[in-house]
């Protein structure tokens, strides 16, 4: 995308529940140069997500969404604000929807469930944060999902590339 002047925008914004919000400083340091809107809430829905998400429009080039913790073992709640968040999302270039780590029983259906969006919405990547947890268990807390020191380099690292465009930890459809 570019401004008027015809200079590249970069504009990133980060969309989650708590579980990202403990690597805010991280990720934001690691992303000089770009302006970054990090938006991270104990306790958020997805269809919060969607609410702020229409609130705060698609001028960004990159949007990482991390979602789906507190509701996905909802599917009728889950995957209609999930669609909401991409449906606005459609003229971003570059989406990336984080894997949830998959430490509870239905978290596996929340990453299947977005993945299986990809043919429908070109711009979707999907960040395997999943991959990078389960190699890194030292990186999360004791209920396997918030990060701490460790886990915050790591998503810093994970969103560094993602801004960026490198494809490693990206699960294309």
């Amino acid at each position: 995308m570019r401004s008027r002047q015809g200079v590249a925008r970069r504009r990133s914004k980060i969309s989650s529940d708590s579980v990202i919000k403990g690597a805010e400083s991280q990720v934001i340091a690691a992303l000089p140069g770009r302006e970054v809107v990090f938006d991270a809430e104990v306790n958020r829905s997805t269809g919060t997500g969607a609410d702020i998400v229409a609130q705060r429009g698609a001028d960004w080039d990159v949007v990482v969404v991390l979602l789906g913790h507190n509701d996905g073992g909802s599917p009728g709640v889950f995957q209609p604000a999930a669609r909401r968040i991409l449906d606005q999302l459609r003229d971003v270039p570059y989406v990336s929807w984080l894997t949830i780590h998959e430490v509870r029983p239905y978290y596996p259906d929340v990453n299947h469930f977005i993945a299986g969006l990809q043919p429908t919405y070109p711009n979707l990547h999907v960040g395997d944060w999943h991959a990078i947890a389960n190699a890194h268990p030292e990186g999360v807390s004791a209920d396997g999902l918030h990060l701490n020191g460790t886990g915050g380099s790591l998503m810093a690292g994970l969103v560094l590339g993602i801004a960026c465009g490198l494809q490693m930890f990206v699960i294309e459809g």
